[in-house]
């Protein structure tokens, strides 16, 4: 069984976030400038189906925010299920803070490139179509805190069972 602490699984939430913050966000203007294209193209677009198709490009592009928010609680409920399952010494506590510090620096540093990205003036306009995305990684310092505190407390304070 693989006895690695949570730690890994917090540097990995703020990690995976940001890829799909930024993933989601690119393939939001590829896609919306894409489906602009096609239906000011006269060629394609030339029955009432196809603009309708193209048209629906916008139902899935504001689930985007709703899949990422989704993937944040899941690794959330995995931290702490996980955390409760494997068997922590005291002993490492201190190397447990000391890389929650180095997560919650980590997380900091993508905050603010999550910030630089939106002073471009064509994926400013993009911001307002992920307001729960753009919460959660701007506040990931502070998510990242609360949450590996309450690790350190759920793995390290529980009940030993022998």
């Amino acid at each position: 069984m693989n006895r690695k602490a949570t730690i890994t699984e917090v540097i990995f939430l703020v990690i995976v976030l940001f890829i799909l913050g930024i993933g989601f966000l690119m393939a939001r203007v590829w896609t919306s400038q894409l489906a602009t294209e096609l239906v000011n193209n006269p060629t394609i677009n030339q029955s009432e189906g196809a603009r309708n198709a193209i048209q629906s490009i916008d139902k899935v592009q504001n689930r985007f925010d709703y899949v990422i928010f989704g993937a944040f609680i899941a690794m959330v409920l995995g931290m702490l299920i996980a955390s409760w399952f494997i068997a922590g010494n005291g002993i490492y506590t201190f190397v447990y803070f000391i890389a929650l510090v180095f997560a919650i620096v980590l997380s900091a540093i993508m905050a603010n490139m999550w910030s630089e990205f939106f002073n471009n003036s064509l994926l400013a306009a993009q911001q307002s179509y992920f307001p729960i995305t753009d919460n959660l990684i701007t506040y990931s310092p502070y998510y990242l805190a609360v949450l590996g505190f309450l690790s350190i407390i759920i793995m390290f304070a529980k009940p030993r069972v022998e």
